[in-house]
């Protein structure tokens, strides 16, 4: 009896010692987790996106999806199809391509997106996972989207 009895505290002591471990183990790898890094707008731009909120237009609205009850995502297809929900409910699909070019807000070349060969957005990321986009136009609006 005795001696069964310190075998199961021992065998409970080490269970917790390897509960333990492993989870101080998982906790160090989280935190040693790199971000990914991308070789170019060009792959980092390959994704589903979610709008998180726009400014700016004829109207100066600054709109939220829940402020609004919309939502309007935006996929970049590695093929270079593009899609997106707009904000009032119509799918666009078209192809685009990553450039540069000078905008009615700079002579200095920007990163642009191209739809169908038309200069569309002006673009920038903040981090790995925020997408910054900008109407090439004086009342454009102006998005920002995470990645889905």
């Amino acid at each position: 009896g005795t001696l069964v009895g310190l075998f199961m505290k021992t065998l409970k002591i080490a269970g917790n010692l390897v509960f333990v471990s492993y989870l101080i183990i998982s906790l160090m790898r989280c935190e040693q987790q790199e971000e990914k890094v991308y070789n170019s707008p060009e792959k980092k731009i390959i994704d589903s996106w979610v709008w998180i909120h726009r400014t700016g237009g004829l109207h100066g609205v600054d709109e939220t999806p829940e402020s609004t009850g919309l939502t309007s995502p935006i996929v970049f297809e590695a093929d270079g199809t593009f899609l997106w929900r707009t904000l009032v409910d119509c799918t666009i699909t078209s192809t685009f391509y990553l450039g540069t070019s000078m905008t009615i807000f700079s002579n200095d070349p920007l990163p642009v997106i191209y739809l169908d060969s038309n200069l569309v957005f002006m673009y920038e990321f903040s981090g790995n996972d925020t997408l910054d986009l900008s109407e090439n136009s004086v009342d454009g609006y102006n998005y920002t989207y995470v990645r889905d």
